[in-house]
């Protein structure tokens, strides 16, 4: 896999080996069946265990957080550049993506402030329950 198809991966591991930070990236497990879109729960775990390894043992680099996606036939992966470059090169690996897309960040409150609860607060009733008393009343 190379990086090149994805750009803003690419730009956020230059900007982390600049920072000596970590990324988040999404890797895509290749399936080894014919007519599988995505290798089987069973296989993505042990798949991205020994690429995990391999990478580690390649890069000279842990991971920090590593959380597999079994039934995706992917894995999610945040560590330091080099590791996820040696990573993604690995054959089994159909794509590598950011997880951070810029845009898509939570939105900030426009004006908080804290709730307040007044003392005694009533019951509501809808009208259906009011008249349905009303009519077992009347009975």
């Amino acid at each position: 896999m190379n990086l090149a198809s994805d750009s803003q991966l690419q730009d956020q591991l230059q900007a982390a080996e600049k920072s000596q930070s970590t990324v988040q990236a999404w890797f895509q497990l290749r399936s080894d069946r014919p007519g599988e879109l995505t290798p089987s729960p069973e296989r993505t775990k042990a798949l991205a265990d020994d690429l995990v390894q391999r990478a580690t043992y390649d890069s000279g680099e842990n991971p920090e957080n590593v959380q597999v996606l079994d039934q995706l036939g992917s894995f999610q992966v945040q560590a330091k550049p080099e590791f996820l470059r040696v990573l993604s090169r690995q054959p089994e690996v159909l794509t590598a993506r950011t997880t951070n897309l810029p845009g898509l960040e939570l939105i900030r409150p426009v004006k908080t402030e804290p709730v307040k609860f007044t003392e005694g607060r009533k019951k509501h009733t809808s009208r259906k329950e009011s008249a349905r008393t009303r009519s077992s009343r009347e009975l």
